[in-house]
Order: C-alpha cells, then sequence, then structure tokens
C-alpha cells in the first residue's frame, strides 16, 4: 500500500499538483519523462513526482539519485520496498537564468537490476521581461553597458577584427560619447555618437593586431567619456589572443613545419623559504623540418622569464627558457605559468609552469 509506505519509511517529499505524464514506462517508472510545457521564467520552481514500482520478488531500494542543470532533488522513498509497493522521486527545476527550451536527465541508481535508469525533464522556459538595468548591468557615470569588457578572441597578424557592446543613455539629457587613452593599433566609435534620454546605441571596437607587435594574450584599456566628461567605474577592456592563422595549412605543409618540444613542461622547486628566489631553465627542441621562430615569452605575476638567445631556432638545433622566480611577500603553494609562443602550427602556445611552496622561517 503506497500510502503505509510513505508513513513508515517517512519520505521527503513534496505535494505537487497532478501533471500529465508524457513518458515510456522502464522496468521500475511509471513513466521516465515529464514535459512541463511552458514555464515563466519569473515563475519559481516547478516541480514532479516521478511514481516508480518493485515488479521483481526481492526488496528494491534507491541507492542514489545525481541531478544537475537547473534540476534539485527534493526526495525519495528512502527504505527497502517490498514486491508489489511504489515509491516516489521527487525533482524541482528552477528556470531562473534559463530562457528558451530545456532538457535535463537524472540518474537514478537501484539496488536491482538494471541498476540505473534515466529521467528526463523538458520543457520550455519563456524570458522574463528584463529591465534596462539588468540588461546594461554596469554603470559608467551617466551611461550604463552590456559589458565592461570586449573579449576578441583570436585574432592574426596583420589582421583587424571588430566587435561591439550596447549601451544606453539612462538620464533625461542628450549624450554624446567619446573615448579617450585609445591605444594606436585600436578604434573606437559609438553608434549614433549622441544618444537621445532613453536611448540606446553601441560601442565598436576594431582592432588591428601588427605583424611586429606583442603576441599571446594581450589586454588594452580605454576610458569611455559623456559629454566629454570622465566619471565613475568608465574603463572598458578589451583582450585578444594574438596567434598566427595556420587554418589553411595543408597537411603537407604541416609535415614541412617546426616542431617544438620541452624536456618538460612543469618543474616543481619543492620548498622554498620565503623571501628566496630560485631559476631555471626549460630545455627544448626543434624535432620539425624548418624553423623554428619564438614570438614571444610571457610571464604571469611572481616569475619572469626570458627566451632563447636565438629567436630562429633551425631544424635538430635546441635552446632553453630561463624561468626566475622571486618569493619575497608569498607564502603558501604557488604555481606561476610562463607562455611562449611560437609558430609551431601543433603547439602555438606551450603552457610551462612552475610550482611548490613558500615557507616562512
Amino acid at each position: 500500500n503506497p500510502v503505509k509506505i510513505v508513513l513508515f519509511c517517512l519520505l521527503t517529499m513534496l505535494v505537487t499538483p497532478v501533471m500529465p505524464q508524457d513518458g515510456v514506462a522502464s522496468d521500475y517508472f511509471v513513466s521516465t519523462q515529464h514535459n512541463f510545457g511552458q514555464i515563466r521564467e519569473d515563475g519559481g520552481p516547478v516541480q514532479h513526482e516521478f511514481v516508480f514500482e518493485n515488479k521483481g520478488t526481492d526488496t528494491l531500494e534507491i541507492i542514489k539519485v545525481s541531478a544537475g542543470g537547473g534540476i534539485s532533488v527534493l526526495g525519495w522513498t528512502r527504505c527497502n520496498l517490498p514486491p508489489g509497493d511504489s515509491g516516489t522521486v521527487t525533482l524541482e527545476f528552477d528556470p531562473r537564468n534559463m530562457p528558451g527550451r530545456f532538457n535535463r536527465v537524472v540518474s537514478v541508481n537501484f539496488s536491482g537490476d538494471p541498476a540505473t535508469v534515466t529521467l528526463r525533464m523538458l520543457g520550455e522556459v519563456i524570458p522574463a521581461q528584463r529591465t534596462s538595468k539588468e540588461m546594461y548591468p554596469h554603470e559608467m557615470g551617466p551611461l550604463r553597458i552590456r559589458s565592461n569588457h570586449i573579449p576578441l578572441g583570436r585574432v592574426a597578424p596583420g589582421t583587424v577584427k571588430s566587435d561591439t557592446v550596447g549601451v544606453i543613455n539612462m538620464t533625461d539629457e542628450a549624450m554624446e560619447i567619446s573615448f579617450a587613452g585609445v591605444p594606436q593599433h585600436t578604434s573606437f566609435r559609438a553608434l549614433p555618437p549622441i544618444l537621445d534620454p532613453g536611448g540606446r546605441g553601441i560601442i565598436e571596437v576594431a582592432y588591428y593586431a601588427k605583424t611586429d607587435g606583442e603576441w599571446g594574450r594581450v589586454t588594452d584599456n580605454i576610458r569611455v567619456l559623456a559629454n566629454g566628461i570622465s566619471s565613475g567605474r568608465n574603463i572598458l577592456y578589451i583582450s585578444a589572443n594574438i596567434l598566427e592563422d595556420f587554418s589553411g595549412m595543408t597537411a603537407e605543409e604541416k609535415a614541412e613545419a617546426p616542431s617544438v618540444h620541452f624536456k618538460e613542461r612543469v618543474f616543481d622547486f619543492g620548498t622554498l623559504k620565503q623571501g628566496d628566489s630560485i631559476g631555471h631553465t626549460f630545455d627544448f627542441i626543434n624535432n620539425g623540418r624548418s624553423d623554428l621562430l619564438i614570438h614571444a615569452v610571457n610571464s604571469g605575476c611572481g616569475s619572469t622569464a626570458t627566451g632563447p638567445s636565438r629567436k630562429v631556432v633551425h631544424p635538430g638545433d635546441s635552446g632553453g627558457i630561463d624561468v626566475f622566480f622571486d618569493s619575497y611577500g608569498m607564502r603558501g603553494i604557488q604555481s606561476k605559468t610562463i607562455v611562449v609562443i611560437t609558430n609551431d602550427p601543433d603547439n602555438q602556445s606551450v603552457v610551462l609552469r612552475i610550482t611548490g611552496e613558500v615557507v616562512s622561517e
């Protein structure tokens, strides 16, 4: 009797409205799928109770229920179910920040055979009406912007890449947008340049990756001015990853390309007293058939690195990346990275790592 089992096992479950089932039966569950249909993003979580039966001759127990992707497990029948009796698994889906169609699966592990059954919850979340402040969360004085960071991604040397970000004038006065501190390899413009009260527009950036410029991950920042005034948190960040484009390379061309091989990519210095420093050389060899170019060696905070004395390494020749780590002001586990940018199409960005622990005297 299901009622007796509920009282006997002290189930942890929610009482939910009866919803139509639309799945197929399994060896245990009456239905393994539930479609919520259309639900509102701001309507709060929705729940469903899946019913299962013990159709075997031995007792049946749920060992574990695993969920994710906005699904929470509210409860299940936590006892050995006698043959012929039934139990439940109660799940909840939270539609917040989940607009659009969803199709989530939940794994239920049983003590019987089959050991695992997959439940499915699906439907469509109708997006909530967003306020202007939610759509443009970053303040830049009287201006609001969708994001204060424009990630351009990968940019090949000698090419130009553009992107935009939305802005809105939240004041009751017209606003002219201009820029200060613009690097020579970038250009910015506002479209339209003057925003009416409550008006929306975009900021467009064009980034030119110089052939003799920086390599790897680079970041620039500019100031956004409203009516010529710099106020508030008005810094707009632009990032790019400057790497060669080998996408059009043929198999024959790749076979003739350089190939960098490092003897090791991680150096563990063990334990270091605070204030001491240590150096290490990461040795490498060019196993390819053409010259290897070391475009750049970029080190993070807390470490310095220098490239080989020769930036051009012939086939069969070797070199080394010298790394220096200073533990001044540091304590605990440390992990510093060095990125080597090359013209090896399979190893354009080689990440080297120096790790260890800094201890106080």
